[in-house]
């Protein structure tokens, strides 16, 4: 049942998450929103809030999703 995969959703869609860009040492971070459900490690779409721009990014914690390379 769908119950069952509840408890694997780490971001919900339409929580506020910090979106982290990082290369060559540099490390970029902006307010994003999530647009659907991910489970640790899985892909999700972040709407960017400072360009409103759409990234695609993996899970790493319940509020953090890295873009990028």
């Amino acid at each position: 049942t769908a119950d069952a995969f509840a408890d694997d959703v780490l971001v919900k869609r339409g929580q506020q998450v910090t979106l982290v860009y990082a290369a060559g040492g540099v490390e970029v971070r902006a307010p994003g929103r999530a647009l659907e459900n991910a489970p640790a490690s899985g892909r999700v779409k972040v709407q960017n809030l400072s360009s409103l721009r759409v990234v695609e990014g993996v899970v790493e914690t319940p509020s953090l999703v890295r873009v990028g390379p």
